[in-house]
């Protein structure tokens, strides 16, 4: 069984496009298989972890999402022998899902808004929470899997199914996470509101592969003596230790999710509103509004009670574990093994 995953990465986006396929390259090797990247943008940073995955990774020279891309893409996926190809990214249109396809490849492709049409499509993947709200065209010769019962987590995260959280009388361990690069640089506002705190905490300060901005925090980390950790492989231990997340809603909320971390969220893209929505709707985080315009006092304020709020942060906890068990991408093989067989 060989799997084709094409994906993208700069410095400024594309990081948890990668890292999502990631964890069905894992998903796809543990049964067995083997997985290939794709990538015609990619970063050192990203270039190295698939290489500490043991898996085959090839750039390829041609613009993102072009025709020429497309081709490139289809010469890899013959060389390995591959039958299927995941494909992750915005960019992505239905001319190039079409163009592997008419080659004879089965096509997943990993979708979040319905922004595009996917007639040549044999899986059409959404495991966002406001998945079933949308209203796909049905894809004559293929199925959709639609809802957080599909979210894939990487294998890291695989050894804590079953782990149990203590929920704290008032929440002291804080991780402040936003994402491979953070261009509105929000972890600075997060540290700032960490000022106004009146009791003693612990920090912790995940900063992503891409994060530019390490020189304007620093002094607000020697302030608050908090821990920075960079290209962390073990991202899962940092959730188990901390009792509270400051993040953005991205898909960083699908493992807070799962390790059921209380925490405050904020969208830091239009393609984050809509979960924001349902995950405010659900209270199932805590969200502030798009935090372009986001004062610290405001951040500082919604942190502070949810701390101090030992029924909200465990009633909390016990809801998002409820959608996702790490058994997403799994199920998404399952699909595929499935859909192989009619």
């Amino acid at each position: 069984m060989r799997l084709v995953l094409r994906a993208d990465a700069s410095h400024l986006r594309g990081t948890g496009h990668v890292m999502r396929s990631l964890a069905f390259a894992q998903a796809w090797m543990a049964r067995g298989g083997t997985a290939t990247f794709v990538l015609a943008e990619t970063t050192d940073s990203i270039t190295r972890r698939l290489e500490l995955e043991g898996i085959d990774a090839v750039t390829i020279d041609a613009p993102p999402a072009s025709y020429k891309d497309a081709y490139a893409t289809l010469g890899v996926a013959k060389d390995v022998g591959a039958e299927w190809i995941m494909v992750d990214g915005y960019h992505f249109q239905e001319e190039y899902f079409c163009t592997l396809s008419h080659s004879g490849l089965k096509v997943v492709v990993i979708d979040d808004h319905n922004d595009r049409r996917y007639k040549c499509t044999s899986i059409l993947l959404n495991y966002n929470i406001y998945a079933s709200e949308i209203k796909y065209t049905p894809i004559r010769s293929g199925v959709m899997l639609l809802g957080p019962k599909y979210t894939p987590l990487r294998r890291e995260y695989w050894r804590w199914r079953g782990w149990s959280r203590a929920i704290e009388p008032v929440a002291r361990r804080v991780l402040v996470t936003f994402g491979g690069s953070d261009p509105h640089n929000m972890t600075q506002k997060a540290l700032e509101s960490m000022l106004e705190l009146d009791f003693p905490t612990s920090i912790a300060v995940v900063l992503g592969p891409n994060y530019q901005y390490e020189a304007s925090i620093q002094n607000i980390v020697e302030k608050l003596r908090a821990q920075v950790i960079r290209n962390t492989t073990d991202f899962p231990k940092l959730i188990s230790w901390a009792d509270i997340g400051i993040s953005a809603s991205g898909t960083t909320t699908f493992e807070l999710m799962f390790m059921g971390l209380p925490s405050v969220i904020l969208p830091i893209a239009e393609n984050q509103v809509q979960a924001a929505r349902i995950y405010k709707q659900q209270s199932i985080f805590e969200v502030l509004e798009y935090a372009g315009g986001l004062s610290y006092n405001e951040l500082s304020n919604r942190v502070i009670s949810l701390m101090k709020s030992t029924d909200q942060r465990r009633a909390m906890s016990l809801r998002m574990r409820k959608y996702v068990d790490g058994l997403g991408a799994f199920r998404v093989i399952d699909a595929m093994d499935k859909w192989r067989s009619v």
